[in-house]
Order: structure tokens, then C-alpha cells, then sequence
């Protein structure tokens, strides 16, 4: 086997061990300020650059977890969380999220997705957020 391949393999083999115990430290719950702050500013991000409706995302209310999964042949653990999005324009949505362990770059990092009850135009998350719940 080249050289190579070899450094490689030893270097991939490495980066997995360390991806399992960084997550593992990082992996943030429901509640923390840094999973807040990620998903506000990905939706501040969104409306300015692509719905532009004239409002932002204020601030997360109420933030909890429903559950958490670990699927059998899979390294991924989600949790699936539920908060009230306060908007700017007064309104107060459901917002539905969900952390995934190792959903950062080469699995070093935890990964968030949201969704905002009646604010998916594109139907992503289906009707009412419903994949997030």
C-alpha cells in the first residue's frame, strides 16, 4: 500500500476517534444560549437575504425538548425541541428545531435546524413544520 493511502487512512481513522469525543463533550441540550443564538441569526440571515417580509427573529421563549433519538445503525443522536419565536412584528410563532450530534464538518460539531410554524413558504419541513416535531 502507498505511503500515501496509508498516512491517509491513519489520518481519517484519527479525526473519527476525536469526532466522537468532541461531539460527545459539545453536543449542546434544547435550552443552551449558543443553539439560540445559532437559529436566530440563520433566520435574520434568511429574511434579509431571500423572504424579506420585514420583520426578524427577536428572541426564543419557552425553549424545551421533546425527545431525544439514537437510531440503531446510525452515530447520528438528535434532539427535537419546541420553543415560542418571538418576531419583531409582535408575532409569537411555534418554533420546532432539531440538534443533531454530528451534523458539523467531518462530525467535530453539532448542527441545528429550525423550523418557524407558517413562516416555510417552500414547504421544507412539510406543512407546519411537521419533520421537525
Amino acid at each position: 500500500m502507498p505511503a500515501r493511502t496509508l498516512f491517509s487512512l491513519k489520518l481519517a481513522a484519527i479525526g473519527l476517534a476525536l469526532a466522537g469525543t468532541a461531539s460527545a463533550a459539545q453536543f449542546p441540550l434544547c435550552t443552551d444560549l449558543p443553539v439560540a443564538g445559532r437559529i436566530i441569526d440563520e433566520f435574520n440571515w434568511a429574511e434579509k437575504k431571500t423572504w424579506q417580509r420585514g420583520f426578524t427573529l427577536v428572541k426564543l421563549d419557552r425553549m424545551h425538548e421533546h425527545r431525544t433519538t439514537s437510531m440503531v445503525n446510525s452515530p447520528v443522536t438528535r434532539r427535537y425541541c419546541n420553543a415560542t419565536a418571538v418576531l419583531s412584528n409582535g408575532q409569537r410563532r411555534q418554533i420546532w428545531y432539531m440538534i443533531e450530534d454530528i451534523g458539523g464538518f467531518v462530525g467535530q460539531n453539532w448542527d441545528v435546524t429550525h423550523c418557524v410554524a407558517g413562516l416555510d413558504p417552500w414547504k421544507n419541513h412539510d406543512g407546519y413544520c411537521r419533520t421537525m416535531r
